[in-house]
């Protein structure tokens, strides 16, 4: 079968307008996946990972050490086999997205001549003891100022955070809270939240067990951790509460924080964990993140951002697929 001149421009033209179509449709996906919205306070832009898929650990997150993003479509940040023993103990591993987020800037029409980004996440955590055994070593949110995996000597009590050299140093420029179920000598009890500044001697420190919480229970238990940050008013919240429940009227921390006096004005924004003799698995099922973008950056989304957000792995295959199946009709 031939093809006249004006068949073969019509065909070009159709191919054309698909891929103009498919890029359409791919920016609104993308932007659909942002969610960014305006509110009173400012602009926000909210990323969220029902699950994980491993192939997307190069495209959103950078993965350290002993973590990994497992097949089940969790992310470990400490290794999640249970056949070999020697295997789980004495680790540290770190995940974090990325891109970072501009969580600060100067402005000189605030009194202080700092503007603080706002943020919330929400993110759902099981924290197994395997056959019974006794629970350790920890479990971080972390926002660190450099994308850096676990230092040499982070695991045990120091929570894939710092060392024994580094602990409390202000080089270390980062930010944790803390859900931790061993007890040390600057501890509560083997079952509390903390809030971490450069170092694992939590600033603020809080037991769960009051509030019917268990990190780490015999019965895996699967729970759902929210934090919220006012930057006008440098403060953080901490609510926790077992997955499938509403988010609790009552914070299990509460704490001032000026992020600026601690981290750098772009940071990273992660997980990280360690065991010790005892351990455990250390899994994050889902999570969203919500961040306020600043004024001056509210110009539109750079590349970076558009590349951290994306298209799902699904979408852009099945676009790709139409597009295939356009070109040869």
């Amino acid at each position: 079968m031939t093809y006249s001149p004006v068949d073969r421009l019509n065909s070009i033209f159709m191919i054309n307008s698909l891929h103009l179509l498919l890029i359409v449709l791919l920016s609104i996906s993308i932007l659909a996946r942002a969610n960014t919205a305006r509110s009173g306070n400012g602009n926000y832009i909210t990323l969220s990972f029902p699950s994980f898929d491993p192939s997307s650990s190069n495209t959103f997150f950078t993965v350290f050490t002993a973590a990994s993003i497992a097949s089940n479509g969790a992310l470990q940040l400490t290794p999640d086999t249970l056949n070999n023993v020697d295997q789980l103990t004495h680790k540290a591993g770190r995940i974090f997205l990325s891109n970072p987020f501009k969580l600060w800037e100067t402005d000189s029409t605030k009194y202080s001549g700092i503007r603080l980004a706002s943020f919330s996440t929400r993110f759902d955590i099981n924290i197994y003891r395997t056959s019974g055994s006794l629970p350790g070593e920890g479990f971080t949110f972390l926002i660190s100022s450099s994308l850096v995996g676990p230092p040499l000597g982070s695991e045990d009590g120091y929570l894939g955070l710092t060392n024994s050299t580094k602990n409390g140093h202000l080089s270390d420029r980062f930010v944790a809270i803390e859900f931790d179920t061993i007890k040390q000598s600057h501890d509560p009890d083997d079952n509390h939240v903390g809030l971490d500044i450069n170092g694992v001697n939590s600033t603020v420190v809080n037991s769960l067990t009051p509030f019917g919480i268990e990190i780490s229970p015999v019965n895996a238990t699967n729970y759902t951790v929210w934090i919220n940050y006012e930057g006008l008013v440098r403060r953080i919240w901490v609510y926790m509460a077992v997955q499938g429940n509403p988010k609790p009227a009552n914070n299990v921390l509460n704490a001032s924080l000026d992020l600026s006096k601690v981290i750098d004005k772009v940071a990273f924004i992660g997980f990280s964990a360690s065991t010790g003799a005892r351990y455990q698995l250390n899994s994050v099922l889902a999570w969203e993140l919500t961040v306020e973008i600043l004024k001056k950056d509210r110009t539109g989304l750079s590349k970076s951002e558009i590349a951290i957000i994306g298209a799902s792995c699904s979408t852009l295959a099945v676009l790709l697929l139409l597009l295939s199946v356009c070109y040869y009709i």
